[in-house]
Protein backbone atom coordinates (compact mmCIF):
# COMPACT_ATOMS: atom_id res chain seq x y z
CA UNK A 1 0.00 0.00 0.00
CA UNK A 2 1.63 3.62 -0.77
CA UNK A 3 2.17 5.72 1.91
CA UNK A 4 0.20 9.33 2.36
CA UNK A 5 0.88 12.01 3.88
CA UNK A 6 0.08 12.99 7.06
CA UNK A 7 -3.26 14.90 5.59
CA UNK A 8 -5.43 14.84 2.01
CA UNK A 9 -4.83 18.06 0.12
CA UNK A 10 -7.33 20.16 -2.26
CA UNK A 11 -5.39 19.73 -5.81
CA UNK A 12 -7.95 22.35 -7.21
CA UNK A 13 -6.65 24.79 -4.58
CA UNK A 14 -3.22 23.75 -5.15
CA UNK A 15 -3.49 24.19 -8.90
CA UNK A 16 -5.10 27.94 -8.71
CA UNK A 17 -2.79 29.39 -6.20
CA UNK A 18 0.05 28.05 -8.48
CA UNK A 19 -1.71 30.00 -11.40
CA UNK A 20 -1.64 33.08 -8.83
CA UNK A 21 1.67 32.47 -7.46
CA UNK A 22 4.43 30.05 -8.09
CA UNK A 23 6.47 30.89 -5.71
CA UNK A 24 4.00 30.33 -2.60
CA UNK A 25 3.44 26.40 -3.97
CA UNK A 26 7.34 26.41 -4.03
CA UNK A 27 7.61 27.14 -0.64
CA UNK A 28 4.51 24.33 0.14
CA UNK A 29 6.19 21.85 -1.55
CA UNK A 30 9.67 22.65 -0.12
CA UNK A 31 8.64 22.67 3.11
CA UNK A 32 6.23 19.54 3.04
CA UNK A 33 3.18 20.98 4.12
CA UNK A 34 0.52 18.53 4.11
CA UNK A 35 -2.35 20.89 5.53
CA UNK A 36 -5.67 20.18 4.43
CA UNK A 37 -7.69 23.22 2.77
CA UNK A 38 -9.26 24.67 6.03
CA UNK A 39 -5.53 25.23 7.56
CA UNK A 40 -3.88 25.75 4.36
CA UNK A 41 -1.42 28.82 3.76
CA UNK A 42 -2.97 29.66 0.41
CA UNK A 43 -5.38 31.54 1.29
CA UNK A 44 -6.79 33.40 -1.91
CA UNK A 45 -8.10 30.17 -3.45
CA UNK A 46 -10.15 30.84 -5.87
CA UNK A 47 -12.11 28.03 -5.44
CA UNK A 48 -14.84 27.49 -3.06
CA UNK A 49 -15.74 23.81 -3.14
CA UNK A 50 -12.50 22.03 -2.14
CA UNK A 51 -11.91 18.75 -3.89
CA UNK A 52 -10.02 16.12 -1.32
CA UNK A 53 -7.93 13.32 -2.03
CA UNK A 54 -5.11 11.74 -0.60
CA UNK A 55 -1.40 12.98 -1.43
CA UNK A 56 0.90 9.98 -2.06
CA UNK A 57 4.66 10.53 -1.90
CA UNK A 58 5.01 10.14 -5.09
CA UNK A 59 2.71 12.31 -6.36
CA UNK A 60 3.84 14.78 -3.78
CA UNK A 61 7.55 14.53 -5.08
CA UNK A 62 6.71 14.43 -8.52
CA UNK A 63 5.35 17.62 -8.00
CA UNK A 64 8.16 19.11 -6.32
CA UNK A 65 10.85 18.32 -9.10
CA UNK A 66 8.01 19.16 -11.51
CA UNK A 67 8.15 22.84 -9.91
CA UNK A 68 11.97 23.05 -9.85
CA UNK A 69 12.28 22.35 -13.74
CA UNK A 70 9.73 24.05 -14.93
CA UNK A 71 10.49 27.40 -16.27
CA UNK A 72 8.39 30.50 -16.46
CA UNK A 73 10.02 34.11 -15.78
CA UNK A 74 13.53 34.45 -16.92
CA UNK A 75 15.48 37.11 -15.46
CA UNK A 76 18.04 38.56 -18.11
CA UNK A 77 20.67 40.62 -17.00
CA UNK A 78 21.77 43.53 -19.28
CA UNK A 79 18.67 42.85 -21.30
CA UNK A 80 18.39 45.63 -23.11
CA UNK A 81 21.67 45.71 -24.64
CA UNK A 82 22.74 44.38 -28.93
CA UNK A 83 22.10 40.84 -28.21
CA UNK A 84 19.68 41.26 -24.54
CA UNK A 85 17.33 43.55 -26.93
CA UNK A 86 17.47 40.53 -29.50
CA UNK A 87 16.78 38.07 -27.27
CA UNK A 88 14.10 39.35 -24.91
CA UNK A 89 11.95 39.77 -28.29
CA UNK A 90 12.33 35.88 -29.05
CA UNK A 91 12.07 34.39 -25.45
CA UNK A 92 8.54 36.76 -25.47
CA UNK A 93 8.37 35.18 -28.96
CA UNK A 94 8.51 31.21 -27.28
CA UNK A 95 6.11 32.45 -24.05
CA UNK A 96 8.66 32.77 -21.47
CA UNK A 97 7.81 35.59 -18.72
CA UNK A 98 10.91 38.11 -18.91
CA UNK A 99 12.35 40.62 -16.36
CA UNK A 100 15.27 42.56 -18.09
CA UNK A 101 17.71 43.69 -15.47
CA UNK A 102 19.67 46.83 -16.99
CA UNK A 103 21.30 50.26 -15.90
CA UNK A 104 20.22 51.36 -19.52
CA UNK A 105 23.86 53.13 -19.27
CA UNK A 106 24.16 53.27 -23.03
CA UNK A 107 20.58 54.40 -23.92
CA UNK A 108 18.15 51.11 -24.71
CA UNK A 109 15.22 50.43 -26.85
CA UNK A 110 11.95 51.06 -25.21
CA UNK A 111 10.56 47.53 -25.59
CA UNK A 112 7.22 49.48 -26.20
CA UNK A 113 5.38 46.00 -28.01
CA UNK A 114 6.02 44.57 -24.68
CA UNK A 115 5.05 47.46 -21.90
CA UNK A 116 1.97 46.59 -20.25
CA UNK A 117 2.34 43.07 -21.02
CA UNK A 118 1.83 40.92 -17.58
CA UNK A 119 4.63 38.74 -18.86
CA UNK A 120 7.35 41.58 -19.21
CA UNK A 121 8.78 43.70 -16.66
CA UNK A 122 11.91 46.31 -17.14
CA UNK A 123 13.91 46.84 -13.99
CA UNK A 124 16.45 49.80 -14.18
CA UNK A 125 19.46 48.73 -12.01
CA UNK A 126 22.79 48.38 -11.85
CA UNK A 127 24.11 44.73 -11.48
CA UNK A 128 26.02 45.43 -8.62
CA UNK A 129 23.26 46.21 -6.40
CA UNK A 130 23.11 43.29 -4.47
CA UNK A 131 20.07 44.20 -2.55
CA UNK A 132 17.84 44.87 -5.51
CA UNK A 133 19.30 42.16 -7.74
CA UNK A 134 18.16 39.24 -5.13
CA UNK A 135 15.06 40.61 -5.11
CA UNK A 136 14.21 39.93 -8.87
CA UNK A 137 16.71 37.06 -8.54
CA UNK A 138 14.06 35.27 -6.09
CA UNK A 139 11.32 35.89 -8.30
CA UNK A 140 12.72 34.02 -11.45
CA UNK A 141 13.13 30.54 -12.42
CA UNK A 142 16.51 31.12 -14.98
CA UNK A 143 19.02 33.42 -15.57
CA UNK A 144 20.87 35.32 -18.53
CA UNK A 145 23.81 36.79 -17.45
CA UNK A 146 24.60 39.21 -20.11
CA UNK A 147 25.09 42.59 -18.03
CA UNK A 148 28.80 43.70 -18.81
CA UNK A 149 30.92 46.99 -20.06
CA UNK A 150 31.90 45.22 -23.42
CA UNK A 151 34.65 46.16 -25.95
CA UNK A 152 37.98 46.36 -25.47
CA UNK A 153 37.92 49.90 -26.28
CA UNK A 154 35.56 50.67 -23.67
CA UNK A 155 37.14 48.57 -21.00
CA UNK A 156 40.31 50.03 -22.12
CA UNK A 157 39.40 53.13 -21.32
CA UNK A 158 37.93 52.86 -17.97
CA UNK A 159 39.37 49.80 -16.42
CA UNK A 160 38.31 50.29 -13.30
CA UNK A 161 34.87 50.25 -14.31
CA UNK A 162 35.23 46.57 -16.78
CA UNK A 163 36.63 45.16 -13.42
CA UNK A 164 33.83 46.65 -11.13
CA UNK A 165 31.11 45.45 -13.19
CA UNK A 166 32.50 42.39 -15.30
CA UNK A 167 34.30 40.54 -11.99
CA UNK A 168 32.35 42.63 -9.56
CA UNK A 169 28.56 42.51 -10.80
CA UNK A 170 29.52 38.76 -11.61
CA UNK A 171 30.29 37.89 -8.28
CA UNK A 172 27.10 39.69 -6.65
CA UNK A 173 25.02 37.78 -9.23
CA UNK A 174 26.54 34.17 -8.07
CA UNK A 175 26.57 35.20 -4.55
CA UNK A 176 22.42 36.43 -4.46
CA UNK A 177 21.75 33.57 -6.75
CA UNK A 178 20.55 29.84 -5.75
CA UNK A 179 22.77 27.07 -7.00
CA UNK A 180 20.38 24.64 -9.48
CA UNK A 181 18.39 27.39 -10.92
CA UNK A 182 19.19 27.19 -14.84
CA UNK A 183 22.04 29.74 -15.38
CA UNK A 184 23.74 30.97 -18.52
CA UNK A 185 26.26 33.05 -18.26
CA UNK A 186 27.51 34.62 -21.68
CA UNK A 187 31.42 35.45 -21.83
CA UNK A 188 33.55 36.37 -24.91
CA UNK A 189 35.43 34.57 -27.26
CA UNK A 190 38.06 37.21 -26.95
CA UNK A 191 39.55 35.58 -23.79
CA UNK A 192 41.45 33.67 -26.34
CA UNK A 193 43.89 36.55 -27.30
CA UNK A 194 46.44 35.84 -30.31
CA UNK A 195 46.20 32.24 -30.75
CA UNK A 196 49.54 30.85 -33.34
CA UNK A 197 48.94 27.36 -33.93
CA UNK A 198 46.08 25.17 -34.00
CA UNK A 199 42.61 25.63 -33.48
CA UNK A 200 41.10 26.57 -30.22
CA UNK A 201 38.35 24.52 -28.57
CA UNK A 202 36.95 24.83 -24.91
CA UNK A 203 40.34 22.94 -23.67
CA UNK A 204 42.60 25.69 -25.45
CA UNK A 205 44.71 28.22 -22.63
CA UNK A 206 43.17 31.51 -22.36
CA UNK A 207 45.41 34.28 -23.07
CA UNK A 208 43.50 37.36 -23.20
CA UNK A 209 45.05 40.68 -24.36
CA UNK A 210 42.85 43.18 -23.89
CA UNK A 211 41.49 44.73 -20.37
CA UNK A 212 37.85 43.33 -21.65
CA UNK A 213 39.02 39.79 -21.95
CA UNK A 214 41.05 39.28 -18.72
CA UNK A 215 37.51 40.68 -16.85
CA UNK A 216 35.53 38.68 -18.47
CA UNK A 217 37.56 35.37 -17.89
CA UNK A 218 37.41 36.52 -14.73
CA UNK A 219 33.69 36.70 -14.30
CA UNK A 220 33.45 33.38 -16.05
CA UNK A 221 35.69 31.57 -13.76
CA UNK A 222 33.41 32.88 -10.78
CA UNK A 223 30.66 31.50 -12.38
CA UNK A 224 31.61 28.10 -13.85
CA UNK A 225 31.62 25.14 -11.32
CA UNK A 226 28.24 26.37 -9.57
CA UNK A 227 25.92 24.69 -12.72
CA UNK A 228 26.61 27.96 -15.07
CA UNK A 229 26.16 27.14 -18.65
CA UNK A 230 29.39 29.19 -20.09
CA UNK A 231 29.24 30.34 -23.73
CA UNK A 232 32.28 31.80 -25.66
CA UNK A 233 30.55 33.68 -28.20
CA UNK A 234 32.05 34.49 -31.86
CA UNK A 235 32.02 37.83 -32.50
CA UNK A 236 28.53 39.07 -32.97
CA UNK A 237 27.41 41.53 -36.16
CA UNK A 238 23.69 42.15 -37.48
CA UNK A 239 20.62 43.98 -36.58
CA UNK A 240 19.52 44.72 -32.89
CA UNK A 241 17.02 47.83 -31.50
CA UNK A 242 20.06 48.84 -29.71
CA UNK A 243 22.24 49.04 -32.57
CA UNK A 244 26.49 48.68 -31.61
CA UNK A 245 28.70 50.08 -34.87
CA UNK A 246 32.30 49.20 -33.03
CA UNK A 247 31.70 45.28 -33.88
CA UNK A 248 34.16 44.63 -36.97
CA UNK A 249 30.97 43.47 -39.61
CA UNK A 250 28.82 46.29 -38.58
CA UNK A 251 31.52 48.66 -38.30
CA UNK A 252 33.15 47.85 -42.12
CA UNK A 253 29.52 47.90 -43.08
CA UNK A 254 29.16 52.02 -41.60
CA UNK A 255 32.36 52.66 -43.18
CA UNK A 256 31.59 51.26 -46.16
CA UNK A 257 28.61 53.37 -47.03
CA UNK A 258 29.72 56.27 -45.47
CA UNK A 259 33.27 56.94 -46.74
CA UNK A 260 33.02 54.17 -50.31
CA UNK A 261 36.13 52.82 -49.07
CA UNK A 262 37.32 50.07 -46.52
CA UNK A 263 41.10 50.09 -45.19
CA UNK A 264 42.17 47.42 -43.99
CA UNK A 265 45.08 46.36 -41.97
CA UNK A 266 46.49 43.35 -41.15
CA UNK A 267 43.78 42.22 -43.15
CA UNK A 268 44.68 38.42 -43.06
CA UNK A 269 43.60 38.26 -39.40
CA UNK A 270 41.16 35.18 -39.03
CA UNK A 271 38.14 36.08 -37.66
CA UNK A 272 35.16 34.14 -36.74
CA UNK A 273 30.89 35.54 -36.15
CA UNK A 274 27.72 35.02 -35.24
CA UNK A 275 24.50 36.91 -36.28
CA UNK A 276 23.04 38.37 -33.21
CA UNK A 277 19.72 36.09 -33.67
CA UNK A 278 21.76 33.09 -33.36
CA UNK A 279 23.65 34.91 -30.77
CA UNK A 280 19.74 34.66 -28.99
CA UNK A 281 18.74 31.62 -29.98
CA UNK A 282 22.03 29.79 -28.76
CA UNK A 283 21.79 31.73 -25.73
CA UNK A 284 18.33 29.72 -24.92
CA UNK A 285 19.56 26.45 -26.38
CA UNK A 286 21.48 26.80 -23.45
CA UNK A 287 18.59 27.64 -21.19
CA UNK A 288 16.05 24.91 -22.22
CA UNK A 289 18.46 22.42 -22.13
CA UNK A 290 20.24 23.17 -18.97
CA UNK A 291 20.19 19.53 -17.30
CA UNK A 292 22.77 18.52 -20.08
CA UNK A 293 24.95 21.47 -20.39
CA UNK A 294 25.39 23.00 -16.79
CA UNK A 295 29.01 22.92 -15.31
CA UNK A 296 30.66 23.18 -19.09
CA UNK A 297 31.84 26.04 -21.32
CA UNK A 298 31.09 26.13 -25.09
CA UNK A 299 32.22 28.35 -27.70
CA UNK A 300 28.95 29.36 -29.62
CA UNK A 301 29.05 29.87 -33.65
CA UNK A 302 29.90 27.93 -36.05
CA UNK A 303 32.62 25.82 -37.80
CA UNK A 304 31.48 26.88 -41.49
CA UNK A 305 34.18 28.77 -43.34
CA UNK A 306 34.70 31.16 -46.83
CA UNK A 307 32.78 28.71 -49.97
CA UNK A 308 30.54 27.41 -47.58
CA UNK A 309 26.64 28.87 -48.02
CA UNK A 310 26.74 29.55 -43.83
CA UNK A 311 29.86 31.48 -44.34
CA UNK A 312 30.64 32.77 -41.14
CA UNK A 313 34.69 32.60 -40.38
CA UNK A 314 37.19 33.91 -42.30
CA UNK A 315 39.62 36.54 -42.79
CA UNK A 316 38.63 40.42 -42.54
CA UNK A 317 39.87 40.78 -46.26
CA UNK A 318 36.70 38.10 -46.93
CA UNK A 319 34.07 40.12 -44.97
CA UNK A 320 35.45 43.08 -46.91
CA UNK A 321 34.88 41.22 -50.00
CA UNK A 322 31.16 40.32 -49.28
CA UNK A 323 30.45 43.93 -47.84
CA UNK A 324 31.92 45.28 -51.27
CA UNK A 325 29.33 42.99 -53.29
CA UNK A 326 26.40 44.88 -51.29
CA UNK A 327 27.89 48.71 -51.34
CA UNK A 328 30.23 48.61 -54.25
CA UNK A 329 33.17 50.46 -51.79
CA UNK A 330 36.71 50.02 -52.64
CA UNK A 331 38.77 47.95 -50.31
CA UNK A 332 42.45 48.76 -50.09
CA UNK A 333 44.54 46.48 -47.60
CA UNK A 334 47.79 48.32 -45.90
CA UNK A 335 50.90 46.31 -45.20
CA UNK A 336 52.56 49.34 -43.03
CA UNK A 337 50.30 49.47 -40.04
CA UNK A 338 49.06 48.04 -36.80
CA UNK A 339 45.28 47.05 -35.95
CA UNK A 340 44.35 47.87 -32.67
CA UNK A 341 42.26 44.50 -32.57
CA UNK A 342 45.43 41.87 -32.65
CA UNK A 343 42.96 38.92 -31.79
CA UNK A 344 44.18 36.54 -34.52
CA UNK A 345 42.44 32.97 -34.20
CA UNK A 346 40.35 29.98 -35.26
CA UNK A 347 37.96 28.30 -33.57
CA UNK A 348 36.09 24.89 -33.28
CA UNK A 349 32.48 24.83 -32.87
CA UNK A 350 32.33 21.02 -32.55
CA UNK A 351 31.29 20.65 -29.01
CA UNK A 352 28.07 23.20 -29.06
CA UNK A 353 27.33 21.31 -32.99
CA UNK A 354 27.36 18.08 -31.04
CA UNK A 355 25.14 19.58 -28.30
CA UNK A 356 22.57 20.41 -30.92
CA UNK A 357 22.80 23.92 -31.83
CA UNK A 358 23.47 25.10 -35.49
CA UNK A 359 23.36 28.57 -36.56
CA UNK A 360 21.68 29.61 -39.17
CA UNK A 361 22.35 33.11 -40.39
CA UNK A 362 25.29 33.93 -42.82
CA UNK A 363 27.82 36.82 -43.25
CA UNK A 364 26.00 37.35 -46.26
CA UNK A 365 22.55 37.34 -45.10
CA UNK A 366 23.38 39.52 -42.42
CA UNK A 367 24.90 41.97 -44.22
CA UNK A 368 22.38 42.39 -46.75
CA UNK A 369 20.10 42.69 -44.12
CA UNK A 370 22.15 45.68 -42.02
CA UNK A 371 22.69 48.09 -45.39
CA UNK A 372 19.01 49.27 -45.40
CA UNK A 373 18.63 49.70 -41.49
CA UNK A 374 22.55 51.79 -41.44
CA UNK A 375 21.13 54.18 -44.43
CA UNK A 376 17.44 54.56 -41.59
CA UNK A 377 19.86 55.11 -39.02
CA UNK A 378 21.72 57.82 -41.21
CA UNK A 379 18.13 59.36 -42.09
CA UNK A 380 18.20 60.31 -38.31
CA UNK A 381 15.65 57.36 -37.41
CA UNK A 382 16.74 55.01 -33.98
CA UNK A 383 17.40 51.52 -34.73
CA UNK A 384 14.10 50.82 -33.28
CA UNK A 385 12.33 52.52 -35.48
CA UNK A 386 14.64 51.68 -38.77
CA UNK A 387 14.15 47.82 -38.02
CA UNK A 388 10.14 48.56 -37.28
CA UNK A 389 8.21 47.56 -40.93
Amino acid sequence: MRATLEHSACWKCLVTSYLASRRRLAAFLTHHSADNCTKTRFENCLFRNHIMMPLTFDTFFQAREDMMHKIERILVTGGAGFVGSVLVDLLMDRGYCVTVYDNRAYGAPSFQKHLGERRFSLVEADIRDATRLRYEVAGCDAIIHLAALVGAPACSKNPEAARSVNVGGTRVLNDVRQVGTPFVHVSTGSVYGKVLEGICTEETQPKPLSEYGVTKLEGERISSGNGAVVFRPATAFGVSPTMRLDLLVNDLCHQALHEGALVLYESRFWRTFIHVRDFAKGIIFGIENYSTLADRVFNLGSDNREGAPLFLNGTKLAVARLIAEHTGCAIRTEEIGIDADQRDYRVSYRAVREAGFSASTSLRQGIREMIPILRGIDRGKSAEEAITP
